[in-house]
């Protein structure tokens, strides 16, 4: 090891010279894409985790509304519009309707509006890309894709995806019944978990913790409590998505493993009612 390199100069006026560049940095930048790493919602059935989940994703939209959204979630408001090909080893975007190509510039000039991909595997982590507006993934039930089980045949490509979100404006949002089942490969990439819970299936009670201190004993989860979060339930919130959709496994064949084709169906809620 060379120590000397490991030091570099300590002035106070690099301190105001470091602020200056990031001021101008956001100002020149101003629709860059904040969040970044991989969000876990945790909570046992009727917890509220899913409805915590789209409704952190809805509010980050608003404030990211060029962003892309990947999910396997049919949310009312963010139908699948776009769908993407691999060519030539590069994930290109086309509108579903025209099967136009979409570009990261076409996004921003607002001649397309909340662009939403269907999660179809693990390729979506590696062929979907927006540039500095960013790319944020809703997977619901995500234990069921990288599963502490199959830890050791995931794809290392995958992992690469997943560990360098922060240059590629990508942010994964997750949810899983219990945070144990979750690949460690993928647990090591995580620093926030969201523990819910609710209260008369009412009022939402919510606890982020610290992934990277997180650890189970006697069947429970402990880590450092960053943050909590209380809100009440509304009408809004369970109609955006559909609650009874059952999720399962999007890959036909993971490292020569056959697996369950995708079975997804949405019927808004109105169509249930009048079926019942």
């Amino acid at each position: 090891m060379y120590k000397q390199a490991l030091s570099d100069k300590l002035r106070l006026y690099d301190l105001f010279r470091l602020h200056k560049w990031r001021k101008d940095f956001r100002k020149a930048h101003p629709h860059m894409f904040g969040p970044i790493g991989t969000m876990i919602f945790c909570g046992a059935q009727g917890k509220g985790k899913t409805l915590s989940a789209v409704n952190y994703v809805c509010n980050v939209l608003k404030d990211y509304p060029f962003a892309i959204l990947v999910t396997n979630v049919a949310i009312k408001d963010y139908p699948f519009n776009a769908y993407y090909k691999v060519i030539s080893g590069q994930g290109v975007l086309f509108d579903k309707a025209t099967d136009d190509i979409i570009t990261s510039e076409e996004i921003i000039a607002g001649n397309y509006m909340r662009v939403c991909i269907e999660y179809d595997g693990l390729d979506t982590l590696k062929y979907v890309c927006n540039g500095e507006y960013g790319v944020i993934y809703l997977i619901d039930e995500l234990h069921l894709e990288l599963n502490s089980l199959e830890s050791k045949n995931i794809d290392i490509d995958v992992m690469t995806e997943i560990s360098q979100q922060r240059k590629q404006r990508k942010h994964i949002v997750g949810t899983s019944q219990v945070y144990m089942r979750l690949a460690k490969p993928l647990r090591e990439q995580i620093f926030d978990v969201v523990i819910c819970d609710n209260f008369f299936h009412c009022l939402q009670f919510n606890k982020a913790i610290d992934g990277e201190t997180a650890k189970e004993e006697d069947g429970k989860l402990k880590a450092t409590i960053k943050s909590r979060s209380l809100f009440f339930h509304t009408p809004e919130m369970y109609e955006r998505y559909d609650t009874f959709a059952k999720m399962k496994r999007y890959n036909k064949e993971w490292q020569g493993h056959k697996r369950e084709a995708p079975v997804y169906t949405y019927t808004p809620p109105q169509e249930r009612s009048k079926k019942k």
